[in-house]
C-alpha cells in the first residue's frame, strides 16, 4: 500500500514542461502556551526563475485553538513582494501585509488516513492591488501518522470570482520528537490577471517546542 502511495506522490510532483518553476520555503517554531493554545511563529521564502530570484519574503505570528478535532487559527504576516508585473525597475519592492482566520477539522485521525478540510478567510493590505478579501476551501488528506505521503486540494476566491485552484503532493517525515519535515510540488491554475498558472517546489521545516 505504501508503494502504491509513494508511486502516486512521485507521479504527481513530475514537473511540467512550459511551466515557471517557483519554490516556496517556509520554517515554523511552534510553542504551547496553555491548554488547547499553541503560538507559531511563521517565516517564508519564495524564489521564481527556477530559484534565481527572490520573489516573496514574509513572517509573522500565528495562534491557534485547538478543541477535539477542531483547530482554529488567526495570524499576521507581513510579507514584502517583488513586483515585477506593474512596475518596470529592476529589483521593485513593495510592502504588503496579510491577516487571516481558518477552521481545520481532522477526519478519522485514529486511522492511517487523515482527512482535514480547511476553510479560510485571507484580508490583503498592498500597494498595486489595494485592499481585498480572499476566501480559501480545500482538503488535505495524510497517509501515515507522522510520516507519510500527503494530497491536497484548494479554491481560492476573490471579488471578480475563482482566483486558483490548487493541487498538490509530497511526503511528510518525522525527525525525532520536535522535528517535521515536508517537501513536494503543487500546482496552481490562476487567472492571467493573477499571474497565471505556475508550479512549485515546496519544503517545509517546523520545530514544536515542548512537551506534547
Amino acid at each position: 500500500m505504501k508503494l502504491r502511495l509513494l508511486a502516486i506522490v512521485a507521479a504527481s510532483c513530475s514537473l511540467l514542461p512550459g511551466q515557471e518553476l517557483f519554490s516556496w520555503n517556509t520554517f515554523e517554531v511552534a510553542a504551547p502556551l496553555a491548554k488547547g493554545w499553541e503560538l507559531t511563529l511563521h517565516s517564508r521564502l519564495r524564489t521564481r526563475h527556477e530559484f534565481h530570484q527572490i520573489a516573496q519574503v514574509r513572517g509573522g505570528p500565528q495562534i491557534s485553538y485547538r478543541y477535539q478535532r477542531w483547530n482554529l487559527r488567526g495570524a499576521y504576516y507581513f510579507e514584502p513582494d517583488h513586483s515585477a508585473t506593474n512596475h518596470p525597475a529592476r529589483g521593485y519592492w513593495e510592502s504588503g501585509h496579510r491577516v487571516f482566520g481558518s477552521a481545520d477539522l481532522t477526519l478519522h485521525p485514529e486511522r492511517r488516513v487523515a482527512v482535514i478540510p480547511r476553510f479560510m478567510w485571507e484580508r490583503f493590505f498592498t500597494a498595486d492591488r489595494g485592499n481585498y478579501n480572499r476566501y480559501r476551501s480545500g482538503a488535505r488528506v495524510n497517509f501515515g501518522a507522522r510520516t507519510g505521503p500527503y494530497l491536497q486540494h484548494e479554491w481560492m476566491f476573490v471579488a471578480g470570482g475563482l482566483q486558483i485552484l490548487r493541487n498538490g503532493a509530497g511526503m511528510r517525515i518525522a525527525a525525532g520528537r520536535h522535528w517535521s519535515i515536508e517537501g513536494g510540488w503543487l500546482f496552481d491554475r490562476r487567472r492571467g490577471d493573477w499571474g497565471g498558472n505556475r508550479q512549485a517546489i515546496i519544503s517545509s521545516v517546523r520545530y514544536e517546542w515542548g512537551e506534547r
